[in-house]
């Protein structure tokens, strides 16, 4: 739980940069907006996907419908073509929103599945967050739509963003890349199983290395 609260708190850091870069932009003031502001180039993207670009394995903490946090060991691959791909998304750690016995049986024995999203890079970075080569990427995680073996059916949406209960605060889905570490959120909006939908509103945060 310590561990978990840790990366919480270094993700809750990343959350003002986008925000803050937002207000200034908007703002009537004489104060230069990109001060303190990096515009990537393309080098400059090309310099961060070589970054990221590898293979990573380590932890996705959850919370269960108790409230508890729990983890799950978890893996997956960067591109430098800006691919994201987790082969074992732990669609077994859906059943604690799921309130048939049946469909939580179904998502225990699919354990499992392929999971693949997107990830890009923001116009500008805080200067001195892009200088000591820590990169704020964007996922966006593709629906995952399958089949068990039995043909029954499941779909897993998700969300861009998701309040964190704090007027006005909000996570988004996210990660960040520093000295061949990443750690971001992953936000489930619902899931569907054979036609019956179930909100999830989770986030999941991992937290791996390469």
């Amino acid at each position: 739980m310590k561990k978990l609260k840790n990366y919480l708190l270094v993700l809750a850091m990343c959350l003002p940069v986008s925000i803050a870069l937002t207000s200034c932009l908007g703002s009537d003031d004489d104060t230069d907006p990109l001060e303190g502001y990096h515009l990537l180039t393309a080098s400059d993207k090309a310099q961060c996907m070589n970054a990221v670009a590898g293979d990573y394995s380590g932890y996705a903490y959850y919370y269960k419908s108790t409230g508890a946090v729990d983890s799950t060991i978890v893996s997956c691959r960067i591109g430098r073509d800006s691919t994201f791909v987790m082969d074992e998304f732990p669609v077994h750690i859906l059943t604690n929103y799921v309130h048939s016995t049946d469909n939580q049986t179904i998502l225990e024995n699919i354990g499992t599945e392929t999971m693949s999203a997107t990830t890009s890079l923001p116009t500008y970075a805080i200067e001195s967050n892009f200088t000591a080569g820590y990169y704020e990427f964007t996922l966006t995680p593709e629906t995952m739509s399958f089949m068990d073996s039995e043909d029954h059916t499941v779909k897993i949406t998700f969300n861009r963003y998701m309040a964190t209960g704090s007027y006005g605060n909000y996570i988004y889905t996210m990660f960040a890349y520093y000295q061949n570490q990443i750690q971001g959120y992953i936000l489930i909006d619902d899931v569907e199983i054979d036609g019956s939908t179930y909100d999830v509103n989770m986030p999941i945060q991992f937290y791996m290395k390469k």
